[in-house]
């Protein structure tokens, strides 16, 4: 896989290692001893993203929510409210009208169980909101979709040793 800013050159010789802001990259476009062609161009950034990923980052303790906000040019990270202590993690966002988010997976008991984690960004703020959890095995959140004005449906499942089921969870 290559990023949306790839050229010719990606192709044909690997990236040196960088360091950037005090960590490595191995990219052509951080190289400054590279030119990118003339014809590169950096893809503009319309309209206000306030977040383009997702994810999960390690804060010593476990991992928690990470959200990621790209301007074309570079990322900052922004540390999300954590459902529980441990590991949270989530897999996707969805975008709504207005400048609504949501993102959705999961967040680790005490005792290691996996339990459905939400998130909602509206007005410059994450909340963490109440999902079911449809069994005392792990549950997972794993895609999510706007398909009207407040109303988002969301997939995943629960899983224990013996079996596993799909989770659909629909909020209006």
């Amino acid at each position: 896989d290559r990023c949306d800013r790839a050229w010719d050159l990606c192709r044909k010789k690997i990236p040196a290692w960088v360091l950037q802001n005090g960590r490595g990259v191995r990219c052509h476009l951080y190289d400054k001893t590279i030119s990118p062609p003339s014809e590169h161009k950096t893809p503009p950034v319309t309209g206000a993203v306030p977040v383009a990923a997702v994810g999960k980052a390690g804060d010593g303790s476990g991992f928690r929510p990470l959200a990621l906000k790209g301007n074309g040019h570079a990322w900052t990270a922004r540390a999300l409210p954590a459902a529980r202590p441990g590991d949270n993690s989530l897999n996707v966002l969805t975008a709504a009208p207005g400048g609504i988010l949501g993102a959705v997976g999961s967040a680790a008991t005490a005792g290691g169980a996996q339990r459905t984690l939400t998130e909602r960004y509206s007005t410059g703020h994450w909340q963490v909101v109440a999902s079911p959890n449809p069994s005392t095995a792990d549950n997972a959140l794993y895609a999510a979709t706007v398909t009207g004005a407040h109303k988002v449906w969301a997939v995943g499942g629960w899983f224990s040793p013996s079996q596993g089921k799909t989770i659909a969870l629909r909020r209006c």
